[in-house]
């Protein structure tokens, strides 16, 4: 019997039900992502809102401004005390000029007190290596002196120079300035301009509030 041979080409197609997915397709969902896609990233919480700093100071001793924490803790703010010379008002340094060796400036040094003319030798700071002539708080009255000397053959300069005393402060945080606006911060503020009114203090000695920049601490997870 003839045996006939069938082409490639002249084979049938393959069967194809409409409705059913081929068998390369994919079973996932329509809006699924496939396997081989990147999900992407979820979304990250939201960041806190931006921290408060500030300073709360001057304070000549620090029992007042210990005194303030057990109110700055009930309005949830942070605070730390801190001292530290701070400078506080500006004097006029009368003095001679800088001498190139000390036994040359403590030669002229023996000569003024010989006449009683208050001085002595300045052993540190910005102006050491000469000879101080008098410290005021005026500007009028440190160039009197420096005329009176120049009068007598003494040629004196005068320089104004940060008066650094010793003073407290508290260093304060909180979540966010809102605290600023609670009836518990406003009254905590009229207290202490009360308490400066009644020790004699003008308005600009109370104590102020100034406002910083938070310091960013690393914690113990930031780094590897």
């Amino acid at each position: 019997s003839d045996r006939r041979l069938t082409l490639l080409a002249e084979a049938p197609d393959p069967q194809i039900t409409l409705g059913q997915p081929l068998a390369s397709d994919t079973d996932a969902p329509v809006g699924q992502p496939l396997d081989s896609e990147e999900s992407g990233e979820p979304q990250s919480p939201g960041l806190p809102g931006p921290r408060w700093c500030a300073e709360l100071g001057l304070f000549t001793t620090a029992e007042p401004a210990e005194a303030l924490l057990p109110e700055l803790v009930l309005l949830g703010i942070d605070a730390e005390l801190a001292s530290g010379r701070r400078p506080v008002g500006t004097t006029f340094w009368v003095h001679t000029r800088l001498f190139d060796s000390q036994a040359e400036a403590l030669t002229l040094l023996r000569e003024l007190q010989a006449k009683d003319i208050d001085s002595y030798y300045i052993r540190e700071g910005e102006l050491a290596g000469r000879i101080s002539l008098g410290v005021f708080s005026r500007n009028a009255s440190a160039e009197q002196v420096q005329s009176v000397l120049g009068a007598q053959g003494y040629a004196a300069e005068v320089s104004r120079v940060a008066r650094q005393v010793d003073r407290f402060w508290l260093d304060l945080e909180a979540s966010s300035a809102a605290v600023l606006e609670t009836p518990d911060w406003r009254a905590l503020v009229a207290g202490l301009a009360s308490s400066a009114g009644e020790a004699g203090a003008a308005a600009a000695d109370a104590p102020q509030l100034t406002e910083k920049v938070c310091n960013d601490v690393a914690t113990p997870n930031q780094f590897p």
